[in-house]
């Protein structure tokens, strides 16, 4: 295995003109000049998203040989920004850690991604992945990535201070609101809800389009079928979160608040809940917190939950031999003896991995809500990038008071016009 530190700055790499190992390049030769027997992939991933990957691929090149990963880390902008550049100058790696939704399709609309699609129904994906997983891999036509693991959300709380007041879990919205009500009347925020550069405020808006417009208009809302002007299920969205801000169920201040913000708000019992995915539990483990002390629940009852795969995608330009490869290492990294000693990606979205690491007490609630419920893709994920920072800005707008709701759902299709046209 070759690593690679994170930090790369891909966009000097680019402007000099050295291509990063790795990278795309068929004319690979030895030393003695001819061509190359041995495959070599190079991986872009998130860093310390899969714990112990670096051992991961040592012990599968050992057992592999012939084949060498050669691993590059980034964090999130860090990722998101060099894959951009380098799909705009064709030296893109060979491999790349993705979410799902737009981000993913971007470059499968662009033609820089291989199609999977003869592949997987070649080796029987549909009897080794989960169903929904396997949807959501499926962008502009073709199966996008191989998905690496199933991510739902939920709304998590402080089982201490519902008991301390007294406070049933809530299964209806009118249950929630005064479950809020009563929080903010003791002195607690009800809702550690952030503006500040996350996806906090797109998530609860998925949450209410959900509630109010049901999964059919939901779906055409994110599809960009419907017009979200004068719609109302928009309109109800946005008076509601309007009305919680006038309510003053979110911290003060709450619109520049970031995650580690939020993350402190809830670690000291100053607010009461907030949305966060399964991941949660396994931060939680690791700041050192009980996770004793925290619960989960869906939110509105029996909507359907916020759920997106993350997934590798693969180069358009890899032979057969090379894809070959790249799902062999994925199988090997993704196989449950891995996710056990590693416990990086949980839940698995693959049939024969029946694995949830005993000490995330609140995965296998969310996995249930997801199952039972079902699931839609969070804004973040569905729309693009433009459109989805256009909802942000719109509902802190609509929180100011400088946007009535029926101006900020105007202000969303005015935004949707406009990516349509860059287009």
């Amino acid at each position: 295995m070759k690593f690679v530190k994170k930090g790369i700055a891909l966009l000097l790499i680019i402007v000099v003109g050295i291509g990063l190992t790795g990278c795309r390049n068929s004319d690979s030769v030895n030393e003695s000049g001819s061509a190359e027997d041995e495959i070599e992939l190079t991986l872009w991933i998130l860093n310390n998203r899969i714990r112990g990957i670096e051992e991961v691929i040592g012990n599968f090149e050992e057992a592999n040989p012939g084949i060498t990963i050669d691993l590059v880390n980034f964090d999130v902008d860090g990722i998101l920004q060099n894959l951009r550049i380098s799909a705009t100058s064709d030296t893109l790696p060979d491999l790349w850690f993705n979410w799902g939704g737009e981000r993913a399709e971007f470059y499968t609309r662009n033609g820089l991604t291989y199609d999977l699609s003869d592949f997987a129904v070649a080796n029987n994906w549909d009897e080794k992945f989960e169903e929904s997983a396997l949807g959501l891999a499926e962008l502009a036509g073709q199966i996008a990535g191989y998905p690496i693991v199933m991510n739902g959300m939920s709304i998590y709380y402080r089982i201490d201070i519902f008991e301390e007041l007294g406070l049933e879990v809530p299964t209806t919205l009118e249950e929630f609101e005064e479950v809020a009500t009563v929080l903010r009347d003791n002195g607690t925020i009800p809702f550690a809800m952030g503006g500040g550069g996350e996806s906090h405020l797109s998530r609860l808006a998925g949450f209410l389009l959900e509630y109010y417009g049901g999964a059919e208009n939901h779906d055409s809302l994110q599809s960009l079928e419907t017009y979200w002007e004068d719609n109302e299920v928009v309109i109800q969205a946005l008076t509601k979160f309007q009305e919680w801000d006038d309510n003053d169920f979110f911290p003060e201040g709450y619109l520049t608040m970031d995650g580690s913000e939020l993350g402190i708000l809830f670690y000291t019992g100053q607010a009461a809940m907030m949305i966060d995915g399964q991941w949660a539990d396994r931060t939680i483990i690791e700041d050192e917190q009980d996770l004793n002390l925290y619960g989960t629940f869906p939110f509105g009852g029996t909507i359907r939950q916020p759920s997106y795969i993350e997934m590798i995608q693969f180069n358009a330009n890899l032979s057969d031999e090379e894809v070959e490869a790249a799902v062999k290492f994925l199988n090997y990294l993704l196989s449950e003896n891995n996710i056990r000693a590693y416990s990086g990606l949980v839940p698995s979205p693959r049939k024969d991995v029946d694995y949830l690491p005993e000490e995330q007490i609140n995965v296998p609630h969310i996995v249930e809500a997801m199952q039972k419920n079902g699931v839609f893709l969070p804004i973040d994920q569905a729309l693009p990038a433009t459109v989805s920072d256009a909802i942000s800005v719109t509902l802190q707008g609509v929180a100011g008071g400088n946007l009535t709701p029926e101006e900020g759902a105007s202000a969303i299709q005015r935004a949707i016009e406009q990516y349509q046209a860059d287009e």
